[in-house]
């Protein structure tokens, strides 16, 4: 049973620390769980910036700013909040 939002499940379930203790939450919950979207944004940071910079660095400052320039960067900061909420989810797995 989800201990934010009650329901049971019988799918997958996601063990989290609340205080000293640990709960469990459904996926829904889990992948909206604060502590992990604050993580995975501070991640994307730091990762994305790097990444954009080695990727499109020269672009920034040559080229002019085009809609493919703006796609590619807002993909390169959403593949490393992908990959560390990937990671949580992966690591607080419970397998039923």
């Amino acid at each position: 049973m989800c201990h934010h939002c009650g329901r049971s499940q019988h799918g997958m379930m996601f063990r989290v620390a609340k205080g000293q203790s640990t709960v469990r939450l459904c996926v829904r919950d889990a992948i909206l769980y604060p502590p992990w979207i604050r993580n995975a944004v501070k991640t994307a940071i730091v990762v994305g910036t790097m990444l954009a910079l080695i990727n499109h660095g020269d672009a920034y400052w040559v080229k002019p700013w085009s809609a493919g320039l703006s796609l590619k960067t807002a993909l390169t900061y959403c593949v490393p909040f992908a990959v560390s909420m990937l990671g949580a989810l992966t690591a607080s797995r419970i397998n039923l």
